[in-house]
This record gives structure tokens, sequence and C-alpha cells, in this order.
């Protein structure tokens, strides 16, 4: 891997045509494939934490990566965006996309064995009524968040 900017590209174009083909392959099919991604997350999640709690080496602390301390904790915990490299709407962009993801889970909610069971128009309005509620909460939470930008 040479350029950096270029590798990046390469990996998302891959990973987008991946997903692509993987909704047009149809619902069951990308059902299926929800437990792989499931579990690839949660070797990752793993691999995370495993990570954390090895001590940094010195080299590591030359980089600022300090390991759990509890100074960084309490000085983490309000936000401190300075600079051309921080801002509200950087974080925003890697909040956002999570949030998306949630949502988009809820748009194959029509594939839980109880909504089968009701009307067809009843499971239409149940999962509507979800979606807007999630999406819902997800703006309120947005708006409470920005009001407290200084």
């Amino acid at each position: 891997m040479v350029d950096s900017t270029n590798d990046v590209r390469i990996v998302g174009v891959i990973t987008v045509t991946v997903l692509l083909l993987i909704s047009l392959a149809g619902m069951e099919w990308e059902s299926k494939t929800q437990i792989l991604f499931f579990l690839v997350l949660l070797v990752s999640f793993a691999n995370y934490f495993v990570g954390t709690v090895i001590p940094p080496s010195i080299e590591k602390q030359a980089f600022g990566i300090f390991g759990y301390r509890g100074d960084i904790f309490v000085e983490n915990l309000t936000p401190n965006w300075r600079g051309p490299q921080g801002s509200f709407f950087q974080m925003f962009a890697i909040f956002f996309p999570a949030a998306i993801g949630i949502l988009s889970g809820a748009n194959i909610s029509g594939d839980l064995k109880v909504l089968h069971l009701m009307r067809k128009t009843e499971r239409k309005t149940k999962v509507n009524r979800g979606k807007v509620r999630t999406e819902f909460s997800f703006y309120r939470t947005l708006q409470q968040l920005s009001q407290r930008v200084p």
C-alpha cells in the first residue's frame, strides 16, 4: 500500500460494491448475511477491548496513547473542539452514519415473526410508527447535543 488516500478509496469502492451486490440479491439473502456481519462486528469489538487493556508501550505513549487513566477520562467528558481540525460538523459526520445504520435496521423489521402474524395493513402501521419514533428520538437527541456546542 503506497498511497493512503487511494487505498481508502479502493477499500471503499470494494465495500460499497459488495454491499450493493448483497442488497440486489434480495431480502432473504441479505438477512442471512447479517449474521455474518454481526459476527464480524463482535470479533472487532472484542479485538478493540482486548487492545485497550494491553498497556501502551513507550512508542505509543509518544503518539499520545496512554491507556486508561482517570485524569484523561475526566478531561474528555466535555466537548473541546479546537482549531481547524475539530468542529461540530466533523463530529456529526462520525455520529450520523452510526445513527442511520440503526434506522436502516428498522427497515428490515418486517422480517420479524411477530409481524408476520399480523394483517398486512396493521404490519405497515407498526413498522412506520417505529421508524417515525426512532427518527424523532434521533433528531431530538441531535437537537439537545447541538445546543451544548460552544
